[in-house]
């Protein structure tokens, strides 16, 4: 099941496939417009890109709903993200890494038995021993493997 991103508060999005978002979710009192703040936000994503050619960011939205300001910008990697928020003053993240790995397939195994899988396994949860693509399971147990 996919979901989308539509935020009612500050926050982070991490897609499936690495992509990250990010939202500014601010209550305001002033009667600012949401083309005013689209146009303000736009102006910040072209003044960051020209100085940042290999890292790009994307408005994705930008509006004022009752009272509400909402902006969310996507990135085309952590390091972007990171870079454009010390660039626009963003402290509404405080993160040290996002990383985000593409596992194909989890198998969810409960009791006894030496398991080989279809790919080579990467991970087996309660420290259990794995080669390749086997291991040697006793008790609950997930495997990943590619």
């Amino acid at each position: 099941k996919a979901y989308s991103y539509n935020p009612d508060e500050s926050s982070i999005f991490i897609a499936k496939d690495g992509t990250l978002k990010s939202a500014l979710v601010q209550k305001i009192d002033t009667k600012a417009k949401s083309e005013e703040l689209k146009d303000f936000a736009n102006a910040e994503v072209e003044d960051f890109n020209k100085l940042n050619s290999a890292n790009q960011v994307k408005l994705e939205e930008a509006g004022i709903k009752n009272d509400i300001a909402k902006v969310v910008f996507s990135y085309t990697s952590y390091e972007c993200m990171q870079e454009f928020a010390k660039f626009t003053q963003d402290n509404s993240f405080d993160l040290n890494s996002v990383e985000v790995y593409n596992l194909n397939y989890i198998a969810v195994v409960d009791g006894k038995a030496d398991v080989y899988t279809d790919g080579k396994i990467t991970y087996v949860s309660n420290n259990i021993e794995f080669n390749d693509n086997t291991a040697k399971v006793d008790g609950f147990n997930y495997i990943i493997f590619k």
